[in-house]
């Protein structure tokens, strides 16, 4: 689901779609807006939305890659991401030439930054990285801040095998427009790098060049070769988290709304180790999720599964107007706060997403035997509750 829009993926890999496409967002030829599913393609391995970012709430970055390997793009083109050599709107899935690639490799993963100002980048099966599009502030990581309209590889990683790659969605204002894309980049030694510019004034991470994450940006005593990260992310508009081998959890960047739980309400310009609100201090996180597709994205959240005394439990903290936090109140937190969510289920998450508009978000937890959980804003029903009764503080069960 994006905002307004929605897509249905079916197994076989027909892709289907609905809702608003005033930005051609349901590739189907034309900007009507679609009030019943209309087939946008098939043989659909994966699908990958731009983010909806802060201005623009429709959208339509659209990209898939099919079971043969090869990449389709469709909507908005306006700085070249979908590799074509030109700016042009794409109203039907459009093929991507693979011709930039090293002979018998194939494209692993796709990333869009955002819905409009849109990067992509492309990994490979072996771990290379290319990337098109907007690069405004250098978050191409190609040495400049001219935009691209073709794939281009990043060389300042040739020699790395890249495996995962997270970016920032830009934010805009009535007043003026700010464009905050960061992007980190995860290689297979376990070194990460960022290039691109996030909300702060951390210099380390205002680059045009993939820059390597170091040990002097942790608290004092922390090295990487004695407790390697395994897991560097950033969410909204510039919120890095970073996960140890051992379960540490660090935070630093955009922390408007107390989402890296780290105690403080300011941006911390290095990283800290996360805290918690009943004082726990020996601690594993197993898993954590951000804000990753939420318009206006500076309404953060942080959830994490906590393993405490070889118990596991659900944590939370940042912003919770509407009871986002599962926390049964609507206080914000920053550092992390138990979630009012059965233990015993905890293990059995699949999947935790949050999106919405603004401030009013529905964060949903899939678990591996189907059920569905859900808490937040629900004053149109969007928790599918059969009511209207808002907020809902705590996860109830919606499927």
């Amino acid at each position: 689901v994006r905002t307004l829009t929605q897509y249905l993926l079916y197994e076989n890999g027909d892709l289907y779609g609905r809702g608003e496409n005033t930005a051609t967002q349901l590739g189907n030829g034309n900007a009507a807006n679609q009030f019943d599913w209309v087939k946008i393609t098939d043989n659909v391995d994966k699908l990958f939305l731009g983010k909806p970012g802060y201005y623009n709430n429709s959208g339509s970055a659209s990209a898939v890659i099919k079971k043969d390997k090869s990449v389709w793009f469709w909507g908005t083109n306006a700085y070249g991401h979908a590799g074509q050599g030109n700016t042009t709107t794409l109203t039907t899935p459009t093929n991507l030439s693979l011709t930039f690639l090293e002979a018998g490799d194939s494209v692993k993963d796709l990333i869009l930054n955002d819905s409009y100002w849109t990067s992509a980048f492309i990994i490979t099966e072996r771990g290379k990285l290319y990337s098109c599009g907007a690069n405004n502030n250098g978050q191409l990581g190609l040495n400049d801040k001219n935009n691209r309209s073709t794939f281009t590889q990043v060389t300042a990683l040739q020699d790395k095998r890249v495996i995962s790659l997270t970016a920032a969605m830009s934010y805009y204002s009535s007043n003026s427009q700010y464009f905050y894309n960061a992007v980190v980049i995860s290689c297979s030694d376990n070194t990460h790098y960022v290039c691109g510019t996030s909300y702060n004034n951390i210099p380390t991470f205002r680059v045009i060049i993939p820059t390597l994450v170091q040990d002097n940006m942790f608290p004092t005593g922390y090295h990487q070769a004695q407790d390697p990260i395994i897991r560097l992310e950033v969410t909204g508009m510039g919120s890095f988290y970073a996960l140890t081998r051992s379960g540490r959890l660090f935070a630093c960047g955009y922390n408007n709304f107390t989402q890296l739980a780290v105690g403080v309400s300011t941006d911390p310009l290095t990283f800290l180790e996360v805290k918690f609100a009943d004082s726990t201090t020996k601690y594993k996180v197993k898993q954590f999720w951000g804000t990753y597709n939420n318009n206006q994205p500076h309404y953060g959240q942080l959830y994490a599964i906590v393993e405490i005394d070889n118990t596991r439990y659900l944590y939370a903290a940042g912003y919770n107007g509407y009871g986002q936090l599962g926390t049964n109140d609507t206080t914000q937190y920053n550092s992390l706060k138990r979630v009012l969510f059965d233990s015993t289920a905890v293990d059995n998450i699949k999947q935790f997403n949050v999106s919405g508009f603004q401030n009013v978000q529905n964060p949903m937890i899939l678990l591996n035997d189907g059920r569905v959980y859900t808490c937040g804003y629900n004053a149109n029903g969007t928790c599918g509750l059969n009511h209207v009764v808002s907020p809902i503080t705590r996860f109830v069960q919606t499927l």
